[in-house]
């Protein structure tokens, strides 16, 4: 009996561990499949897709192809799509995970991958295979799915007929020429023959214009007008005309509504044969969109569609409509090179209409002086190919100056074409007329210009040495007494050295206009904003303003009377005195009744004013307290109870006072952006800093007064393109100086001065120049009334007297404007008057500088002697006693032709050349 028992007890054993094993295998089974399933699922794979795959001759298919379950995968590859134009739309990654939870279960969805779309447009009708597309992954191809698709050729009809047209199936570049799509469309029959029949259809048809599209435009072509500017005088709000592109509500156009639109151009009414040779009226609707040509090539678009209801016949008095399909190429048009027969050695690739200048500085020179030559073509047409053209061989040029490679530059609708040259021998009169062909598309033919010739002036080279690089060129000769040469020597240890700091380099120029702009718009914010300033004032009665300038005092006397109700054992009434200095005073900043008010209605109104949340959490806990004290719930310690609310007066002002000075601050952040309108003088760009680096290196190399003179010219280049700088003007003079151009270094140094008035190196260099000419000239005198009345002309720069005008304004008008509040205080009128008479000398110190600098043109003679003469020929008389010596400034009256009027201080009047001097 034990042993059966026993045995049976073995069994049941074995069968509950046969039973667990079995069990065991079959979760084991069960995470194995779902893991080889979860496994076959993330192989890679490439996924096809296409939008349609019935589709009409001339239409397009959207094609995409979806690499999924791979990092980084490769571009498909489209073999054997021979029988499809592809055009590429773009790509996008499809990595991507995402969690969802549904009744507490947990599921999670990875997706690695990238999408590739594509526009397929088929080549011939019938049915077509698009190929399967293959990608690479780890060494192994992976193909997607072939797709069949049937292209349908339109059927033939003459209900609706397209017609794609251009004036110019051939152009050269920058030679316009204009698409033309005219949708003709037959009469409706019987009594709807006058009716519009596009104004019919309860949908209006589809049409497709390829040209309309920008994606589509082959680059190298650029459209004259955008394609909404053309279609948005066609909008038909009914409804009537054509869907174009499937234009639709996210277009430009989307403040229609999705489908209430189509576009209906003014239609035409004419009659042409139809498909049996019958004259019959037709609607035509035209389409048209002007390009621009850049480039050599043949350019094609895609075929125009147009697909839709049509109305085409009458049954029982209704119309009937017919679905139609009809497709049209689009033109090819040949931008073809200029012609080879005919063109001249002077053509420099220009295709369009110009015209040409020329600019020569300096036009007086010596032998192997550095001369820049600068060529201007201005006019409509292609420069992006336009090249310099060679003036080296031409006649006048060729063995009389020696040229260099020149530069080339676009800006706007010019060219301009920057040349250096060097005189060869002395004696030239002349820089010859330099031709430049371009080729005109109107014309058809090639056409060339010519430069003005310029006169100049080339001496025989001079040797300097060093005694007279320091010197005036007229100094007294070496053996001339000690005591005569004293009086023209500069002191020991020559010019301060250059500005190298490209930090500093600055565009100090000064815009009057925009300033004056500045001052009346400060003006004018200020009158807008007294005057509404005095509305609000008066129409909120100026008792508000009183009740809240006098809240603060009127809390601290309700905190004081509940201090002595506290003493005298009054404690409700303390209390409730505590309430009223809190709530009333705030109350009396917002005029509002305090009456009534919970403490909700405190809490809300202390929020709209955006006072803190911890003054609004301390608020109602004090009024809590209050109101618990007051009806006998709690007597809490009023002595407690006064210093909370103390301190909640004090918070509640400041947090009020803030809230006016952020009202202020629109006041002063306009007068602060007026103010940035003038501004600082805008940092030097890249091009500008490399240009100034260039220089200085050139000017540390040189040696000779001829390397001097060629580092000046770099420093006029970047003045001439308006970048006016004190750094470089400074610069610019100390290499006159170190070429022995004591007239120029003295015109550079004055105008450097206007922006660096104080700079004590350029104060040194400028009386160093002046005291090098004959006779030691001194600094230019200045008037009386300058001298006395605006102590500061020569201290300041225009810049900063303008600062001076705008700071001075802003201290007058905020004066004025707190005279509307503060009318009593008289000090502050005073205060305002004195503001403005220091504003009016200060504009008057603005005016003189802008008269100085804008209206009067100073000179300095830079050839010398020079004779000045009683008028503009050299037969008449010497103006003077004896000819001006280099460095002699005067003031410019008079231009006639080559000569010019100067009018010397304390001499008078007389006529030099032009290119004996210097004008600035």
């Amino acid at each position: 009996m034990i042993n059966a028992c026993h045995s049976i007890r073995v069994h049941c054993c074995l069968w509950q561990r046969l039973k667990l094993a079995q069990v065991s295998f079959s979760i084991l089974l069960l995470v194995v499949s779902l893991w080889h399933a979860h496994a076959i699922g993330q192989e890679p794979e490439v996924i096809v897709e296409t939008d349609t795959r019935d589709i009409y001759e001339g239409e397009s298919i959207l094609y995409r192809v979806t690499v999924n379950h791979v990092e980084q995968p490769t571009p498909p590859i489209l073999d054997g799509f021979d029988d499809f134009e592809i055009a590429s739309l773009g790509e996008q990654s499809l990595d991507s995970r995402q969690v969802t939870i549904i009744n507490g279960v947990r599921s999670e969805v990875t997706r690695r991958g990238r999408q590739y779309d594509y526009r397929l447009t088929p080549k011939r009708v019938g049915p077509l295979t698009v190929p399967a597309p293959k990608t690479t992954v780890d060494g192994q191809v992976i193909l997607g799915d072939e797709i069949a698709i049937r292209v349908t050729a339109p059927e033939s009809q003459d209900n609706v007929l397209l017609n794609a047209s251009a004036d110019r199936v051939s152009v050269y570049p920058t030679q316009s020429f204009t698409l033309t799509l005219t949708v003709s469309v037959k009469a409706l029959p019987d009594e709807f023959k006058d009716e519009d029949p596009v104004t019919v259809q309860p949908e209006p048809p589809q049409l497709s214009i390829p040209w309309f599209v920008d994606d589509q435009i082959p680059e190298g072509i650029e459209a004259e007008r955008e394609w909404s500017e053309i279609l948005e005088p066609m909008i038909s709000r009914r409804g009537h005309g054509f869907k174009i592109n499937a234009i639709r509500s996210a277009s430009v156009f989307s403040l229609f509504d999705r489908d209430s639109f189509g576009f209906h151009p003014s239609p035409k009414r004419v009659s042409r044969n139809d498909s049996k040779g019958v004259d019959t009226p037709y609607w035509d609707y035209v389409f048209q969109r002007t390009f621009i040509p850049n480039k050599i090539g043949i350019y094609s678009w895609g075929s125009s569609t147009l697909k839709g209801t049509f109305g085409t016949s009458v049954e029982n008095g209704k119309l009937r409509g017919e679905r139609i399909y009809v497709s049209v190429k689009s033109p090819s048009i040949e931008v073809r090179e200029v012609p080879q027969k005919g063109r001249p050695d002077s053509f420099i690739g220009a295709v369009g209409t110009f015209k040409l200048s020329s600019e020569l500085q300096p036009t007086t020179a010596r032998v192997g002086d550095p001369m820049t030559l600068k060529l201007s073509l201005t006019g409509s047409g292609s420069l992006a190919d336009a090249r310099a053209p060679d003036i080296s061989k031409l006649p006048g040029i060729e063995g009389r100056f020696r040229t260099y490679e020149a530069t080339s530059e676009t800006r706007g609708k010019t060219r301009h074409f920057t040349y250096s040259l060097r005189p060869l021998k002395a004696g030239i009169r002349q820089l010859p007329a330099i031709p430049v062909a371009y080729f005109d598309t109107e014309k058809e033919s090639y056409v060339t210009v010519e430069t003005a010739p310029i006169d100049v002036v080339i001496n025989e080279a001079e040797t300097l040495n060093d005694s007279q690089i320091i010197a005036s060129p007229g100094a007294a000769s070496p053996s001339a007494p000690a005591t005569q040469s004293s009086d023209l020597q500069v002191s020991v240890g020559g010019i301060f050295a250059n500005e190298t700091n490209v930090a500093k380099l600055r565009n100090d120029a000064v815009s009057p206009r925009r300033w004056l702009e500045v001052w009346i718009g400060m003006l004018a914010f200020y009158a807008v904003a007294a005057t509404l300033t005095a509305k609000i004032r008066g129409h909120l009665a100026d008792p508000a303003g009183l009740r809240r300038r006098g809240a603060a005092t009127k809390a601290k006397v309700a905190l004081a009377e509940a201090g002595r109700l506290r003493l005298a054992n009054q404690l409700r009434e303390a209390t409730g005195q505590l309430r009223c200095a809190v709530v009333e005073m705030i109350a009396d900043q917002l005029d509002i009744l305090s009456e009534g008010l919970t403490p909700g209605d405190v809490d809300t109104h202390l929020q709209k004013v955006g006072a803190d949340e911890a003054i609004r959490f301390d608020m109602r806990l004090f009024l809590q307290a209050c109101d618990a004290t007051r009806y006998g719930a709690v007597v809490e310690d009023i002595a407690s109870l006064e210093l909370q609310a103390a301190a909640l007066v004090s918070r509640l002002q400041e947090q009020f006072e803030k809230t006016r000075r952020h009202s202020a601050i629109g006041l002063r952040l306009c007068i602060g952006i007026l103010i940035a309108l003038g501004g600082c003088g805008a940092a030097a760009d890249l091009e500008i800093a490399r240009q100034f680096q260039s220089a200085e290196s050139q000017f540390l190399r040189a040696q000779s007064p001829d390397d001097f003179r060629r580092v000046a010219i770099q420093y006029g280049q970047i003045l001439d393109s308006g970048f006016a700088s004190g750094a470089v003007f400074y610069n610019q003079g100390n290499a006159w100086v170190r070429a022995g151009e004591w007239g120029r270094a003295i015109a550079s140094y004055r105008q450097a001065k206007r922006f660096r008035p104080r700079d004590p190196y350029l104060a040194a260099n400028l009386d160093s120049a002046l005291k090098s000419v004959e006779g030691g000239a001194v600094a230019r005198p200045t008037t009386n009334l300058t001298r006395y009345v605006f102590i500061w002309q020569d201290w300041m720069s225009y810049r900063e007297k303008c600062i001076l005008v705008t700071f001075l304004l802003v201290v007058m008008l905020a004066a004025c404007y707190a005279m509307q509040f503060l009318s009593r205080f008289k000090l502050l009128r005073s205060v305002a008057l004195v503001v403005f008479a220091f504003l009016i000398l200060s504009f008057g110190s603005v005016v003189l500088e802008w008269r100085d600098i804008y209206a009067t043109e100073h000179g300095v003679v830079i050839s010398g002697p020079t004779v000045a003469r009683k008028g503009n020929s050299e037969t008449y008389e010497p103006a003077f006693n004896k000819p001006l010596p280099v460095g002699k400034e005067f003031v410019l009256t008079e231009r006639r032709g080559e000569w010019i009027q100067i009018e010397i201080a304390g001499l008078g009047k007389g006529w030099v050349l032009s290119r004996d001097v210097a004008v600035y």
